[in-house]
């Protein structure tokens, strides 16, 4: 179907069911136009409509767009609006959704300050470096790992002392749940191992501490740390 004929079965939809429905069917789309007939439902009085009003608009890079998202996120108390307002904003929000994005990073709910750290680990930078060390330091341990993402990807010898805290306190105890595909454990050491010869911390850990806390990883994180250090110089 067209982009037109798509924002016109939303438009023409009886039941909120099939509201929702059209707009998920829209959202599957490369990218949408920032038309107002879809872009006011972000503020509609169901619930089923408006999420998936806020999930269509990550296929929208309009300007407008993000305007209309970032003020459903400013006047909203439903958690999963936020989420999956932080969710479309990770996709096709600009500079322009960092302020928003960096209070919602400290969000009494985990799951809106998780999906916030995501969203600026796509579209911040080395500039929220600060942000993830205190996230990393002081979140809930979900909010760490999100943390600890974005700080293997935007970090720099600042974070290299919250970083060598959190891995030596995963290291410290088994854990019951294992982290696919990539762990929290292998996300820092894969930032430390950058800077291995810089500190000799990290030399340290690398060469003697990690040899004795292999009971301590899963099969995958032995795997994938063979593959980082090189097979062999460690396992």
């Amino acid at each position: 179907m067209e982009i037109g004929d798509l924002i016109a079965a939303v438009i023409s939809a009886k039941t909120k069911y099939d509201v929702a429905f059209a707009l998920d069917r829209l959202g599957k789309e490369e990218s949408i136009p920032a038309d107002d007939r879809i872009l006011r439902l972000v503020g509609d009085d169901r619930w089923l409509v408006r999420h998936a009003a806020i999930r269509a608009l990550s296929k929208c890079v309009s300007p407008q767009a993000e305007i209309i998202l970032l003020e459903r996120a400013a006047r909203t108390n439903d958690p999963y609006d936020l989420i999956y307002i932080n969710a479309s904003l990770a996709v096709m929000g600009s500079s322009k959704s960092i302020p928003y994005l960096e209070k919602a990073c400290r969000h009494q709910k985990q799951d809106v300050a998780c999906s916030a750290i995501g969203a600026l680990t796509r579209i911040g930078s080395v500039e929220q470096l600060p942000l993830f060390i205190d996230r990393l330091e002081k979140g809930r341990w979900v909010v760490k790992s999100y943390a600890m993402t974005a700080i293997e990807k935007h970090g720099d010898e600042r974070a290299i002392e919250a970083v060598l805290s959190r891995v030596g306190k995963i290291l410290s105890r088994k854990r019951k749940v294992e982290q696919l595909p990539r762990s929290e454990l292998i996300e820092g050491l894969s930032f430390l191992y950058e800077y291995r010869r810089k500190d000799q911390r990290i030399a340290k850990l690398f060469e003697y501490t990690i040899p004795r806390k292999l009971d301590v990883l899963f099969e995958t994180e032995r795997s994938q740390l063979s593959q980082l250090t090189g097979q062999g110089e460690i396992l």
